[in-house]
């Protein structure tokens, strides 16, 4: 009587690791559900987040180009910025020449009295021992 006992158990302990796996793969199941889930929805709001950057992305991009066709429409040429330059150059050039010019006499009787004082301070300074202030 001892052998039918054991299959019983045998059968009744099958069926319990049974219902077990059943139980075990009906949460894995549930998991695997949930996961999927989750990761399709990131991969939704990762695809939308994509489309959106684009679209900013191009519409910078078009504003770009209209600012640089704005900016090109104002620039001028190097020719005619060193034309209009040496233009004010030669008119300051003039304008210096006349003054020197008109004030020579002044001018050189000016650089005559400065040398006069530059060299008297130099004589002074050489009349001088080496290390007297003169303050």
């Amino acid at each position: 009587m001892a052998l039918p006992d054991v299959n019983s158990s045998v059968v009744e302990m099958l069926s319990i690791f049974e219902e077990f796996q059943k139980r075990k793969a009906t949460k894995t199941s549930s998991r695997s559900t949930e996961f999927q889930r989750k990761k399709n929805a990131l991969f939704d709001q990762a695809r939308m987040d994509a489309e959106d950057v684009v679209r900013e992305g191009v519409v910078y991009v078009d504003q770009a180009r209209a600012r640089v066709a704005e900016l090109k429409a104002h620039e001028t040429s190097f020719e005619k910025s060193q034309r209009n330059l040496s233009f004010l150059a030669q008119r300051q050039n003039e304008a210096a020449g006349v003054a020197f010019d008109t004030y020579t006499s002044l001018l050189e009787e000016l650089s005559r009295r400065r040398a006069g004082q530059v060299n008297e301070a130099s004589a002074t300074r050489k009349s001088l021992r080496p290390h007297t202030c003169i303050l």
